[in-house]
């Protein structure tokens, strides 16, 4: 297993082949980000935690950085200076250019409250998880002298960074045969327009048993069951809404559900590993039963999942950012294009992501000083709505994150949701 001496770190890393994507859709008022808000038991102590972040951030040079232009691409530079914890004054507020060039994540403090922040071109949750546990247990340590057992996702902060963690393993797995990109323009859940970064979040707390319960009465899993009863959300939206444009109110409806790649394809990398299947529903669908609903999705996700069909995908995405005229165009000239390629089909083959972190697992002595998690997406930039859920403890936090009045939607799901 090869190790990077923490002494001898390189001054800069490229991005993933998903980083790019990301910086397409930055602008003044959004960046795409996510967050991870740990409740300890405790008020947070400020001093302690900087102390902690000051310990653990050398083992996460990717993460723990900002992004800067050269000729062709982006690459990431490690924030080691000067890098301080914040008091925590509103959720996912947008990132500036200049924070993402210097360090485009944030270590949050307020009350008992601790969140961590990350722009999605540096990692995805899962990255952001293993980040976050670290950064917690080495407060934990720290603050009431514990001793934390370490994990393959919690890090000893002590340790080399391995060669498997920087790795851009969307190259490494890519497949020799591609699938069309998904262009297709679906439903727009509608919302009163409103700045990009004036947006509220409501979290809905569930029992996690009764959850899987009523997955469990549709012969599903929690991830199937709360995909479909979001279709069930958005037709009924569909059904009290207006007509559009071209005659019909029933566009078709595709959910985003992000796909963790690190089990099916073994690895452990801190860079994005994360590719999003679209099952897809039309008007002809509009009045099938919730079983109906889940039993589309469970096939599209299924087959969509299937580890042949992600090979593709990736093979896609890679193929294309390493075309000779791509891989080598000036940077300000390559940007340019895939903003423009991002304002025409950024986010609108999807009406609203459904991202299930799952079950936050932490030992015992960590958990001892921790009440709850919550994991919160940014509202999307061409839609008023997205949708994150995580499980800790018995719980599942589902939290819909808005901007503007909306339309409802939150409260139609919870009924879904409870109806069910």
């Amino acid at each position: 297993m090869k190790k990077i001496n923490n002494k001898q770190l390189v001054k800069k890393y490229p991005i993933d082949s998903a980083g790019v994507i990301h910086m397409a859709s930055l602008t003044k008022h959004y960046a795409n980000t996510f967050r991870i808000a740990i409740t300890m038991k405790e008020r947070v102590d400020k001093e302690i935690l900087q102390e902690a972040f000051n310990d653990v951030r050398g083992r996460f040079p990717t993460i723990v950085a900002g992004i800067r232009k050269g000729v062709c691409n982006y690459y990431l530079v490690p924030a080691f200076n000067n890098v301080e914890v914040e008091h925590d004054d509103g959720i996912l507020k947008p990132l500036s250019r200049e924070r993402v060039k210097n360090c485009a994540m944030k270590v949050l403090y307020r009350d008992n409250k601790i969140s961590i922040e990350i722009f999605h071109t540096i990692t995805d949750g899962t990255g952001g998880s293993v980040f976050t546990k670290t950064l917690i247990a080495r407060y934990i340590e720290l603050k009431y002298s514990n001793n934390i057992d370490y994990t393959e996702d919690i890090l000893n902060y002590k340790d080399d960074i391995k060669e498997y963690e920087i790795r851009d393993e969307y190259m490494v797995h890519a497949g020799e045969k591609t699938t069309p990109a998904n262009k297709e323009l679906v439903y727009r859940i509608p919302g009163k327009c409103c700045k990009d970064d004036e947006h509220e979040v409501i979290v809905h707390r569930y029992n996690t048993s009764d959850l899987l319960e009523k997955s469990h009465k549709y012969h599903t899993t929690l991830t199937n069951f709360l995909t479909a009863t979001m279709v069930e959300t958005i037709f009924s939206i569909q059904n009290n809404g207006d007509v559009t444009e071209n005659g019909s109110r029933y566009k078709d409806i595709q959910i985003m559900v992000p796909i963790n790649l690190r089990k099916i394809f073994k690895s452990n990398t801190l860079y994005n590993f994360t590719l999003f299947a679209l099952p897809k529903f039309n008007k002809e669908d509009k009045n099938k039963t919730l079983q109906e609903l889940i039993n589309k999705a469970a096939d599209q996700l299924k087959q969509q999942g299937s580890k042949d069909n992600l090979k593709k995908m990736m093979a896609t995405n890679v193929r294309s950012q390493n075309m000779f005229l791509m891989k080598y165009m000036p940077l300000f000239i390559k940007e340019n294009l895939l903003k423009i390629v991002y304002k025409v089909f950024g986010e609108r083959n999807s009406c609203i992501s459904v991202s299930n972190f799952g079950e936050f697992k932490i030992p015992d002595s960590m958990a001892e000083h921790i009440s709850d998690i919550e994991f919160i997406l940014t509202p999307r930039r061409n839609a008023s709505y997205n949708c994150s859920l995580i499980s800790y403890n018995g719980y599942t936090n589902i939290s819909i994150s808005k901007k503007g009045y909306g339309c409802g939607l939150e409260e139609i799901f919870h009924n879904c949701i409870e109806q069910a």
